[in-house]
């Protein structure tokens, strides 16, 4: 007759980090979007006195359909300002979940909050960009060697 044993637990805990594979996998929230403004961009003067706008997005990917998405940019360059409905663009930041009191009820809204929107007309602006936000990844050889990266720091 066979005998069983248990087998310790080597799942590893939620949140540590670490995978099955070993491979340490470090929490990132980062976007890129490459696409068209499907409208003008839209300012919002906050009671802070700062500057909001609000960006359309739309996103073609190959044989699929066109998804729009929400894009906000706080305090924008004048570059950011200038863009219009059109435009191709490449949007880099963080995607941010809100929730707020509309109509008596708790509503949501996911947006991407952009670091940088930039026409993807200036290719060398728009890959500089990516680039920047790329080396911020606790897992690029860049970041790896400049030290922790600062969430504060503009790309």
């Amino acid at each position: 007759m066979g005998t069983t044993t248990e087998q310790p637990d080597t799942a590893t805990p939620t949140g540590s980090g670490a995978s099955d594979d070993g491979v340490q996998h470090l929490p990132a929230n980062l976007v890129v979007l490459a696409g068209v403004l499907s409208s003008d961009p839209r300012p919002l003067e906050l009671a802070s006195g700062d500057t909001l706008l609000r960006y359309e997005v739309t996103v073609r990917n190959d044989g699929d359909r066109a998804e729009t998405v929400p894009v906000v940019r706080f305090d924008p360059m004048a570059s950011e300002r200038g863009l219009t409905a059109g435009a191709p663009v490449v949007v880099v930041g963080r995607i941010r979940r809100r929730y707020f009191q509309a109509g008596g009820s708790t509503v949501s809204r996911t947006e991407v909050v952009a670091d940088r929107v930039v026409s993807a007309r200036r290719r060398v602006q728009a890959r500089r960009a990516v680039e920047r936000a790329l080396a911020r990844l606790p897992w690029s050889a860049q970041g790896r060697q400049s030290g922790p990266a600062d969430p504060t720091r503009a790309a």
